[in-house]
């Protein structure tokens, strides 16, 4: 029975362990996908900054 114990226990480090790292594997997806985001977001303002500009000139273009 001891023997038994001490395996629970073994086994029960490694589900703590396998835990901890899914948690450090999902933090660092996490950490991955926002800096997509911000990325994906500064690509579109960027695009949309590009349009402004076209329809200023073109309205400048009109009022004269």
């Amino acid at each position: 029975c001891i023997s038994s114990a001490a395996s629970d226990v073994y086994k029960r480090q490694d589900v703590f362990d396998a835990l901890r790292e899914i948690e450090a594997d999902a933090e660092t997806a996490m950490e991955d996908a926002k800096a997509k985001a911000v990325k994906a977001g500064v690509k579109v303002a960027g695009k949309v900054a590009d349009k402004a500009n076209d329809v200023k000139e073109k309205l400048s273009e009109v009022g004269q």
